[in-house]
């Protein structure tokens, strides 16, 4: 149980992490931190996006490595905020603390060095039953995908879950308290 007052600190605590999480994406993608530039370019056709990514990677090359150096700092400082947090407080899910930047954070903690240093607190904190498990699930599956390798849980690409073997697949969702997935859309 959080008080009041944790859930209201870490909710400012982690909607500052969310924020410089954020704060280069972007700009890594599209050349732009502008909110408005950023929601035109995603109203885009997919592949008139697809141009405006591959253009400003073309001509910006330096201004992206920097900026990659830079989120790679605040990511690595964001984990381990994100680790000091869950050992005193336990995992900060959105139920527990009204924040729901936790969820888009995981997904940008890919390394091999974090999956050493977050999956067994992770899975702590699923048998706590302060993780949900659907979170855990999008975040390991993401790194599968990242890697070019099927989904274990199916839970990153969600609307159309491909995973290696469906049987494999229900007992980890079981295990980390998920319903069964009924079929494999893998195409």
């Amino acid at each position: 149980k959080l008080s009041r007052h944790e859930k209201d600190s870490l909710k400012i605590a982690l909607d500052e992490m969310h924020g410089q999480d954020q704060k280069h994406r972007w700009e890594l993608s599209y050349g732009t931190n502008v909110q408005s530039e950023i929601d035109s370019i995603n109203k885009l056709p997919i592949e008139d996006k697809k141009k405006v990514f591959r253009e400003h990677h073309e001509n910006n090359r330096h201004q992206i490595d920097s900026l990659s150096e830079i989120q790679e700092k605040i990511d690595i400082e964001n984990r381990d905020k994100l680790i000091a947090i869950i050992n005193t407080y336990g995992f900060p899910s959105p139920k527990r603390t009204k924040s729901n930047g936790i969820s888009t954070m995981l997904l940008h903690f890919l390394s091999e060095k974090d999956f050493e240093l977050l999956n067994p607190i992770f899975l702590n904190e699923i048998k706590k039953e302060n993780m949900p498990g659907e979170i855990y699930a999008r975040w390991f599956d993401r790194i599968l995908y990242v890697k070019g390798e099927r989904q274990l849980y199916g839970e990153y690409l969600s609307n159309r879950p491909c995973v290696e073997n469906l049987e494999k697949t229900n007992i980890a969702r079981k295990k980390i308290g998920l319903k069964r997935l009924r079929k494999n859309n893998c195409r």
